[in-house]
């Protein structure tokens, strides 16, 4: 099941010229699975570090030494439910010259900053070594290793920070992005507190 709300206020802030609206955007997904298969170690589990949803938790950004450490990051970002909420807001940086802060038609780019935040629950089993299509290990016990955790075990994660949104030639949305993510500072995160982590989306925006 897929509910996906969002709002777009545009306004003209003082000071900018009348051609350059300023957008307001929020955004509420939520995204599970249901029913008796959706704990099923048959299904690859959601990861809520996907940067089109939460930017600053991509996989290839954290640093794990620990087994301790890395099981609570699979843990706290994978489950079989999600729900997620992202307000932006965004400047036309560079467009034509009847929208846009600096006239450069040919590389329209905004300048967007970004607050996200998430929440993944539910567990999928996966037996080390043994592959989960199989069908063994179907249930969270404590020989089986489990994605995720139970609603009321689980932590909401958070981020901020400031991205660009370039359109390539009308073919590729390209957002390189420089995120905070807070739920990373904690005493058993990967991340000194006031650390960011640079990112890039290839996907257009929401």
């Amino acid at each position: 099941m897929t509910a996906d709300a969002r709002k777009y206020v545009f306004t003209r802030p003082p000071g900018f010229p009348r051609r350059v609206p300023v957008t307001l955007a929020v955004r509420a997904l939520h995204f599970g699975r249901y029913g008796s298969d959706a704990s099923s170690g048959r299904l690859t589990p959601l990861y809520l570090g996907n940067p089109q949803l939460i930017r600053g938790y991509s996989s290839r950004s954290f640093d794990i030494d620990s087994a301790e450490q890395f099981d609570d990051y699979l843990a706290s970002l994978f489950g079989n439910k999600m729900a997620v909420a992202s307000v932006e807001v965004r400047l036309p940086l560079l467009g034509v010259p009847q929208l846009g802060l600096i006239s450069c038609p040919y590389l329209p780019t905004e300048l967007v900053l970004f607050a996200d935040a998430g929440f993944a629950w539910g567990e999928s089993p996966y037996i080390r070594g043994i592959n989960p299509a199989s069908g063994d290990g179907g249930v969270c016990d404590e020989t089986t290793f489990c994605y995720g955790r139970p609603f009321s075990d689980q932590e909401p994660v958070f981020s901020a920070g400031v991205s660009t949104r370039v359109n390539l030639l009308g073919a590729l949305i390209l957002e390189p992005y420089y995120a905070f993510p807070f739920s990373r500072w904690a005493a058993d995160g990967d991340l000194a507190k006031g650390k960011g982590v640079f990112g890039f989306n290839i996907s257009p925006g929401w």
